[in-house]
């Protein structure tokens, strides 16, 4: 992660990057290995309806500062 923010000022980013990482790490290990088809399929469709909210929101946001 340091490649990523190298200056001194960016220390918390920096932090803030490695655990949200490895979160999302341990997330996605935990799905393969112990998830059942019945349980990941609403779990996935959460997942992606929150990542296009996201998105969608982000756009408007640029929208409106261009």
């Amino acid at each position: 992660m340091v490649g990523a923010y190298f200056q001194p000022e960016f220390a918390m980013a920096r932090n803030v990057l490695t655990r949200v990482t490895g979160l999302i790490s341990i997330l996605d290990d935990i799905y393969d290995a112990y998830g059942t088809l019945e349980e990941l399929v609403p779990y996935t469709e959460a997942i992606e309806k929150y990542v296009i909210r996201i998105l969608f929101l982000e756009l408007r946001n640029l929208i409106k500062y261009v």
